[in-house]
């Protein structure tokens, strides 16, 4: 208040003594001088530790000592949780202000009244997008049944060759992954976190809700010119061949591992390690990367905590849906594989398809050992000779030889998309440099995370074009 008031800076020395003035006053006002006095006299007679005494006297008696004391500590960084709150529940109170001068004045409010709407929206995101609330958990509960429901309808459609059940679960799909990615990019910056990486995924997550809200919203009010553009994309039921049918399956399946992949991850976002803004000693902050390569049992106990810590479980949970995942990518790679044999890139398709057979089972090793991990007690301070680092190592190495294998295989697959030419050729140069990120990751463990978080985002580009778009998949040769 007193630099709103003398924010010039000529005022300077005044501004700065008046709030020291005023700082002395707080002080004051929460304990006098004769109060202190006692306070120290107790702390001396208890026999604290000369360390603390001389920290008592600095406080208590010395106000000046006091006040540079509470300076250097206090903490000038902003609250995102509180600002976000505020922000939202000031943007209500303006609306409703705005509301009650149309109806005072008799001027149309409907525009206004619209204010008020998006603010309850806002203050429903941010209430649902602070971690381990109950809004928070209620809401990925909701979550993850309505993405069972759109992949449901999305599998149907392709087995029942119904283009009306395609578009309402990809609708339902994309209005789901809208709101998701919104209340994430919300819970990221009121869990603010250095690096670049961060920065990169918030970029991303607006511009993936932003075009799909967008794409929603044309087809819900242009829906006859929408869905027009929509059939152009889609060859009349009647013309699909049976391999054009595979390509659109393999596409569905692609979908449910995408599917399957965010029900982890929102079950990760629950983890106290999510919430602490926590890392290993390599750095890492997504915390199923960080479980799979640990450098020691305290990277372990910084993911999941003690024995009986109910991450523990949730962690449990993950790795034993990490099986179902691991099916369903290895299948995802050998359909692929299976393509590029079938298009005659065939040297690249058996390696690929060895590649991710071999990370297939390098996973399911790091997937057990995980879980042994899981019911170990972990000390605090582990020691040269600590009994865990053997199974520590034995996880970190075959999660190492998982993500080799697997960017080995998606490199491998990468020439499919050059012959096929056209707009994959810019996927396959994206999961080029996506294999090449992780690879170097190997080293440098962020390009794992990099890597991965690259290959996911071309995934699902790619689900989406092997279901409309399959022909594309095919060589000219190779077309009815």
């Amino acid at each position: 208040m007193i630099t709103a008031i003398l924010p010039d800076p000529h005022d300077k020395t005044a501004r700065l003594a008046l709030i020291d003035e005023a700082q002395r006053l707080i002080i004051r006002e929460e304990l006098s001088g004769v109060q202190r006095s006692a306070l120290y006299d107790q702390i001396a007679a208890s026999s604290a530790w000369p360390a603390a005494l001389a920290f008592a006297r600095k406080i208590l008696l010395d106000e000046k000592q006091a006040l540079k004391d509470y300076r250097e500590k206090l903490d000038r960084e902003p609250n995102p949780k509180g600002a976000m709150r505020a922000l939202a529940r000031a943007t209500q109170v303006v609306g409703k202000m705005l509301e009650g001068i149309a109806r005072q004045r008799n001027l149309e409010s409907k525009r206004i009244a619209l204010i008020t709407r998006l603010a309850r929206v806002f203050w429903g995101f941010v209430e649902v997008a602070v971690p381990r609330s109950l809004p928070e958990l209620l809401f990925h509960y909701w979550l993850r049944l309505i993405y069972a429901f759109a992949a449901a309808l999305i599998l149907a459609g392709i087995l029942t060759s119904s283009s009306e059940t395609l578009r309402v679960g990809w609708t339902i799909l994309g209005a789901t992954v809208a709101v998701n990615l919104t209340a994430a990019a919300i819970t990221d910056y009121m869990n603010p976190s250095a690096g670049v990486l961060k920065k990169v995924r918030l970029l991303l997550i607006f511009l993936i809700a932003t075009f799909t809200a967008i794409g929603i919203a044309a087809s819900i009010r242009y829906a006859p010119g929408f869905w027009f553009w929509v059939n152009k994309l889609e060859l009349p039921e009647s013309s699909r061949t049976p391999l054009q049918q595979v390509v659109m399956a393999l596409g569905g399946l692609a979908t449910l591992m995408i599917v399957c992949g965010l029900w982890m991850q929102m079950h990760a976002k629950t983890l106290h390690f999510v919430a602490a803004r926590g890392r290993t000693q390599a750095g890492i902050r997504a915390p199923i990367l960080a479980i799979e390569v640990p450098e020691s049992s305290l990277d372990v106990r910084a993911v999941v905590g003690d024995l009986h810590n109910p991450d523990r479980e949730t962690m449990a949970q993950i790795q034993k849906a990490d099986f179902c995942f691991i099916g369903l990518y290895w299948l995802f790679f050998a359909g692929l594989s299976w393509l590029a044999y079938h298009n005659g890139q065939r040297p690249f398709a058996i390696a690929a398809f060895v590649c991710a057979t071999a990370g297939a089972i390098f996973d399911f090793l790091e997937d057990f050992r995980i879980l042994r991990l899981m019911g170990q007690p972990l000390p605090a301070k582990p020691s040269p000779g600590d009994a865990l680092q053997p199974l520590v190592d034995s996880t970190r190495k075959a999660s190492l030889a998982k993500w080799g294998s697997l960017f080995a295989a998606l490199l491998l697959l990468v020439p499919l998309f050059f012959a096929v030419g056209g707009w994959l050729v810019l996927a396959g140069a994206w999961f080029a440099a996506a294999a090449l990120t992780g690879c170097l990751g190997l080293w440098k463990r962020k390009g794992i995370e990099l890597g991965s978080a690259m290959m996911s985002l071309g995934l699902l580009v790619i689900a989406v074009l092997l279901m409309v778009k399959p022909e594309w998949f095919l060589l000219p040769t190779n077309k009815p």
